[in-house]
């Protein structure tokens, strides 16, 4: 959903992308917050959108947060989101297999991914009883869902609140546009 605010010169690019262009897709995750966070009953979605691409090891963006103080929704997103980005064709690149999208799914674990995040999402692929059905990109929310389900039930750590949120008479406010960080 963030990405409607990103042009599609830059999302449909053939070739790399310049400074600029990269400036502008790190803010995509801050955007999608923003546009959720104007509908009181979608801040919580909001809270998970902003951290989409935050990694494991702290690297991500925008908020730079490390392991566990990552969503837990946001890690199961971020996992899905990579094996569809994997497995579809883009403007750039041509998609790859299911067992390669598996391999570097395995490979990023740890440092990219949540390692327990990957874990249960390869699990669960490896059941679907068609692995080219996989590969378009079909059944990745009732995955997305069953992952979701099997973390739930590992008792994860709960994760702070939101750096752009704050708390008013015990209803989730966002925070001002302006104190948003700005991604490099």
């Amino acid at each position: 959903m963030s990405n409607q605010a990103i042009p599609d010169a830059v999302l449909d690019k053939p070739a790399a992308l310049d400074s600029n262009e990269w400036e502008l897709m790190h803010q995509h995750t801050i955007l999608g917050e923003r546009i959720l966070n104007a509908a009181p009953a979608l801040r919580p979605v909001a809270r998970i959108v902003r951290s989409t691409h935050e990694r494991w090891d702290g690297s991500g963006y925008p908020d730079g947060l490390v392991g566990a103080d990552i969503p837990a929704a946001a890690r199961i997103v971020a996992v899905c989101d990579a094996y569809e980005a994997m497995t579809s064709d883009r403007a750039y690149r041509a998609a790859i297999g299911h067992e390669e999208a598996c391999r570097e799914l395995r490979e990023t674990a740890g440092t990219q991914f949540d390692p327990q995040v990957v874990d249960v999402f390869l699990d669960e692929i490896a059941k679907l009883a068609v692995p080219e059905a996989a590969a378009d990109g079909a059944p990745v929310q009732m995955l997305a869902d069953r992952v979701r389900s099997l973390l739930g039930s590992a008792k994860l750590a709960p994760c702070p609140p939101s750096p752009a949120d704050s708390t008013a008479g015990g209803e989730t406010m966002p925070t001002p546009a302006a104190s948003h960080p700005v991604s490099t």
